[in-house]
């Protein structure tokens, strides 16, 4: 991955969230700590869960 070889580390919700774990739950707990976040919006606009996402950060 791009990243890692550039010396990042990302998080990644596939890496990070363990089976049975509530993703929503995972997800609110690691944007308080991640120092930067990329946002991407497809054609179809923001969804449902990315609005949520994106006030968590604001």
């Amino acid at each position: 991955m791009q990243l890692v070889r550039r010396g990042l580390k990302p998080w990644l919700d596939e890496e990070q969230i363990r089976p049975g774990y509530s993703f929503q739950d995972e997800i609110q707990q690691a944007i308080p700590v991640v120092k930067c976040a990329a946002i991407f919006i497809g054609s179809q606009g923001l969804g449902r869960l990315q609005s949520w996402e994106l006030m968590s950060i604001s």
